[in-house]
């Protein structure tokens, strides 16, 4: 397994994914919380697919949010889901959430999959649904940008070199399996670095408790 798969696994498949899994579950409503962990996800996978060979840990969140949110949660095909609806997002929720539990006056945060999900009312309340922006960012991840980023041509390449970077960034040194996957890469033994069927199989992770599986 490549260090990127091992982290996309680890981090955004295990932990990221399975916390909006229990936040999402049953009587939870918690919209906040879902709503700080999906717009860091976002973060995160933009930036790892941003331009260039290095991740900027710092003062380019919104940009990273808006690059994944065009790309990869609705892309050109979701017309009505425009580019200027991801700022609108960002700037009414993120920042506030993330440092004062709080969103600007005229948003308000359903839970309930509501019909009125990102858009304004005729009482100039802009609605976000917290359950809906997230099953839309765990699709997306898992219908388009996983395939991406464990690719084998030129993108795939740049997105691994910022995944390095952030860890470099963070002082993470990869682990002992990260290591042997890189030493028969070089070494072609194809069988230490194949990627194993069970590494993505819901049934083969251990599911926290009171978890469901409610994404697609």
């Amino acid at each position: 397994m490549s260090d990127i798969e091992e982290f996309l696994a680890e981090n955004v498949e295990k932990h990221l994914i399975r916390d909006l899994e229990v936040m999402v579950s049953d009587k939870q409503d918690l919209g906040f919380p879902v709503l700080m962990a999906t717009i860091a996800g976002m973060e995160l996978l933009g930036g790892l697919d941003a331009a260039g060979n290095e991740f900027a840990i710092h003062g380019k969140g919104d940009e990273y949010f808006r690059r994944y949110w065009n790309k990869y949660l609705y892309p050109a095909e979701h017309q009505h889901h425009s580019p200027a609806l991801a700022s609108q997002v960002f700037d009414s929720v993120r920042n506030g959430i993330a440092h004062g539990f709080y969103v600007l006056e005229g948003v308000e945060i359903h839970t309930s999959r509501d019909d009125r999900h990102l858009t304004t009312a005729e009482d100039g309340i802009f609605h976000i649904d917290a359950v809906s922006l997230a099953e839309a960012f765990v699709a997306s991840y898992r219908e388009r940008f996983r395939d991406v980023a464990i690719g084998s041509d030129q993108h795939a390449s740049a997105i691994r070199k910022r995944y390095r970077s952030l860890r470099t960034q963070l002082g993470i040194q990869p682990s002992k399996r990260q290591n042997a996957s890189s030493d028969a890469a070089a070494s072609g033994d194809s069988q230490t670095v194949g990627l194993g069927a069970a590494a993505f199989d819901d049934s083969a992770v251990e599911h926290r408790p009171g978890s469901s599986s409610r994404f697609p």
